[in-house]
């Protein structure tokens, strides 16, 4: 991974949320207590992550399916020793696929797109597909297909199909994102991006920049 500067999760989303990106509904709070009185707020269940750590899963960093005020407040709680920032975050529900979507600054080649299967099954699936940008519709299209979990995104034994014009569209705002840009960005990774029948939605984001800031 290159030398950059690290942006943190709700901050990422922000800029990525500007250029179209699809993101859950989230609220950033600095307290547990500022926790608890977000719940009111938000449609529960909601999702917890401690922010300013890359490996928010190793610190525990993340509390899911929170159903109340009081479960809120006691997860971050829980977390104050690794952070003192929170996002509180809307539940995707009903998620088919979880995919990977990254790009990363080459020397040599300029932006590499990577699509990938997602979530915590990254490493094991090992199935990538790496483009050269800009790419088009079309082009991402037929990276999808030669995804191993492309059945899953048609919908496989019954289940509805992923809606692969969101995919699609997301990933373009994503690289006109980087496009615009592309004097700041070393790396940006969307993951897991959660495929549903209706939608594409960026549930975790890394975003590594030159610098200390984005325009």
């Amino acid at each position: 991974q290159a030398s950059g500067t690290l942006i943190d999760e709700a901050a990422a989303k922000t800029a990525l949320a500007n250029y179209g990106v699809s993101v859950p509904h989230h609220r950033v709070v600095n307290s547990p207590q500022e926790a608890s009185a977000v719940a009111g707020e938000m449609t529960m269940p909601v999702v917890l992550k401690g922010l300013g750590s890359g490996h928010k899963s190793e610190h525990a960093l993340v509390a899911l399916n929170l159903q109340s005020a009081t479960e809120l407040e006691h997860a971050a709680t829980s977390m104050q020793e690794h952070t003192s920032r929170w996002l509180v975050e809307a539940m995707v529900h009903d998620v088919l696929v979880e995919l990977l979507v990254g790009v990363v600054h080459d020397p040599a080649h300029g932006y590499v797109l990577t699509l990938a299967s997602g979530g915590v099954l990254t490493e094991l699936m090992s199935d990538s597909v790496s483009l050269i940008m800009p790419v088009t519709p079309a082009e991402l299209t037929s990276a999808l297909s030669e995804l191993k979990v492309h059945p899953l995104l048609q919908g496989y034994r019954g289940k509805p199909s992923c809606h692969i014009d969101a995919i699609v569209e997301l990933v373009l705002n994503l690289q006109r994102f980087v496009e615009a840009n592309k004097a700041h960005i070393l790396e940006v990774e969307i993951n897991p991006l959660l495929c549903t029948e209706h939608a594409a939605i960026a549930a975790d984001a890394l975003l590594l920049i030159h610098g200390e800031s984005l325009l």
